[in-house]
């Protein structure tokens, strides 16, 4: 039940990339998920290679995980001493550039609250994951303001654990419906899987 996620990078490493035809050639081979780090890897999505790779995914119909970073990573390897989140406006202006393009950012937190509901009220093609989406109410808030299918359930591991994204889900005050939705329906709907079955119920 794995299905592979390729990651696209604007680095140079060598003369005459094409990260459309990298792309398609991963499609091909039946890669359903992209991701990209705009920080670590210095993307720039005005780049014509980055946007002819973009318009590919977009017609495709093939979603986009953006990490902005790798907070716990970098932490450890660089000694950083301050927590760097996702661009929430250079999402928007992604999200605004590509309509078509689903979009998945990695990595909200509370701290991003404010700007998030703002987010989602303008792009409907935006949705995150809930590896560090702990905010109070927040996964009830956001599924009755806009829909359970604007989260899918992370768990941000290894580098963090599971138990926080996990509790946060299963003791949100929204309908089991909307839990199996966040849990496990919207990334099998985004990448075109067969459900996943139930496990049996337990006491």
């Amino acid at each position: 039940r794995l299905s592979p996620c390729a990651v696209l990078s604007s680095t140079p490493y060598r003369d005459g990339r094409d990260m459309a035809a990298e792309a398609a050639q991963y499609a091909q081979q039946g890669v359903r998920a992209f991701r990209m780090f705009p920080l670590y890897h210095k993307t720039e999505f005005s780049d014509p290679p980055v946007r002819a790779a973009l318009d590919f995914l977009q017609s495709r119909g093939l979603p986009l995980w953006l990490d902005f970073d790798q907070p716990y990573y970098t932490f450890v390897q660089l000694g950083q001493h301050e927590h760097r989140g996702p661009a929430l406006p250079a999402v928007e202006r992604l999200a605004q550039d590509y309509p078509g393009l689903n979009i998945v950012v990695c990595a909200v937190n509370y701290n991003h609250n404010g700007q998030l509901l703002t987010l989602f009220g303008r792009c409907p093609n935006v949705r995150i994951e809930t590896s560090l989406f702990q905010g109070l109410e927040m996964i009830r808030r956001v599924t009755e303001q806009f829909g359970p299918e604007r989260l899918l359930f992370g768990t941000g591991l290894p580098s963090v654990s599971a138990g926080a994204a996990r509790a946060m889900l299963m003791y949100s005050r929204i309908s089991r419906r909307d839990k199996q939705l966040i849990a496990a329906g919207n990334l099998e709907k985004l990448l075109g899987e067969v459900r996943t079955p139930a496990l049996p119920e337990q006491p």
